[in-house]
């Protein structure tokens, strides 16, 4: 499986932020209290998140604002 592009299984902190339609620093918050899963450590500088978690995190997320 290819790990560049748009085929990679994870993306950066700053890439979900982006995603999320928020700051780095906010990303970080959401992501370490647990409110938004996927965000796996490996090592201290070095944070990933899983696409396919974030993806699904926000599919709900979209279901729930048309609920309303």
């Amino acid at each position: 499986m290819s790990t560049t592009g748009t085929d990679r299984e994870t993306m950066t902190v700053m890439e979900a932020a982006k995603r999320l339609g928020v700051g780095k620093t906010k990303a970080y918050e959401l992501f370490r209290s647990g409110a938004i899963p996927g965000l796996r450590n490996f090592g201290p500088r070095k944070n990933v998140v899983l696409k396919h978690v974030l993806e699904k995190y926000l599919e709900g997320e979209e279901k729930n604002e048309n609920r309303g």
